[in-house]
């Protein structure tokens, strides 16, 4: 962290890394689950099967540093705004793209683009849309109880939400929403912010083991038929996705990292990368531009992975940068001038207590 900035740099590290480990992520999880079997246990396999485990990690660490840094905030309506926004811009545009590029008629999914939230676009940020609105609330919890509190409420929703969940795979709560989890991280994260966590075992420890387990339990799983491989790693309560989560992000948080213009910039715009890659050109980027048919038995499967990372990450920066600057700061500008906008702030605002 840089003294003079308050800027953790070492977070906006570990955010640029997870992004470029879930553009991997997407293309090994684009590879169906019968492809895997056929190349059981070869060094391409192994190579897929952790790039699998990105996904809930990385998701899982993104919410963890909302709650390190929204904790200590108050969340702003044109903030939610800017980013409804970009999430409607990407979701038309990468619309009429995949329909020109892959040959659609262009109306079928127009409808479903322009209600992105309303369709479940996206995932990740129908979820953490909802985190956002209750950041304020959560917020005055933390700020009303104490250090031993906190801790429950953590350790009770963990029971509910990961551990009764995997260990009985039919009780009710197996397949609660995205949304539960992210407060849950958000909460961590909070306590980890509010109290300056430092582990009495180094973090990095505990990352390492987590992270060989989390690949392990995929290993031994695949020996067993009729039972999910991933089970373990995915979806993102599951208790060994959080421990690596939390493990790796509490590695980088106290991680000494130069002040980096660079850095920032692009930490700025990972959001963009997101939502351009996984969205409706999926099928584009990861059926024509990079083709797993062609390389899955073959030695270049490793290199076309992590060069799709190495391609993708700085083209979907460069893309954003563009939109930044000609539509978001002209129309944020304006938006942060609108009176209603802050009166809207208010209702977040008028009972905190300073």
């Amino acid at each position: 962290m840089d003294p003079r900035s308050k800027r953790n740099y070492g977070l906006d590290l570990l955010k640029c890394i997870c992004m470029f480990c879930v553009i991997m992520y997407h293309y090994a999880d684009h590879i169906p689950i019968f492809l895997l079997d056929e190349i059981r246990f070869s060094p391409n396999w192994f190579i897929m099967i952790s790039a699998r485990i990105f996904g809930g990690i990385c998701n899982c660490t993104f919410v963890l540093c909302t709650g390190y840094f929204q904790c200590k905030k108050q969340v702003k309506v044109s903030r939610i705004v800017k980013l409804y926004m970009e999430v409607w811009f990407y979701s038309v545009v990468c619309c009429i793209a995949a329909n020109l590029l892959l040959g659609k008629r262009f109306f079928i999914n127009m409808e479903i683009a322009r209600l992105p939230l309303l369709n479940n676009e996206y995932w990740f940020f129908s979820s953490y849309i909802i985190l956002l609105i209750l950041s304020p609330f959560i917020n005055s919890l933390i700020d009303h109880s104490g250090k031993q509190w906190h801790l429950k409420l953590i350790g009770v929703l963990m029971l509910l939400y990961s551990v009764i969940p995997q260990i009985f795979p039919t009780f009710f709560l197996r397949d609660s929403n995205h949304a539960m989890t992210f407060v849950l991280l958000y909460l961590i994260g909070a306590y980890i912010r509010i109290y300056d966590i430092k582990p009495k075992v180094k973090p990095i420890y505990i990352a390492l083991i987590s992270t060989a387990a989390e690949i392990a339990s995929i290993i031994i799983l695949s020996v067993t038929e009729n039972i999910d491989p991933f089970r373990m790693v995915w979806p993102l309560n599951t208790i060994l996705c959080i421990i690596t989560s939390v493990s790796w992000f509490l590695v980088f948080k106290d991680m000494k990292v130069r002040p980096s213009k660079l850095l920032t910039t692009v930490s700025a715009s990972l959001f963009g990368v997101y939502l351009i890659h996984i969205g409706r050109l999926r099928p584009w980027v990861y059926g024509t531009v990079f083709n797993y048919k062609n390389t899955i038995g073959t030695p270049l499967l490793i290199p076309e992975i992590i060069g799709c990372a190495v391609v993708i990450f700085p083209v979907c920066i460069l893309i954003d940068k563009v939109r930044i600057l000609l539509l978001e700061k002209p129309l944020m500008t304006w938006i942060d001038q609108r009176k209603f906008i802050k009166r809207i702030d208010s209702f977040f605002t008028e009972n905190k207590t300073e």
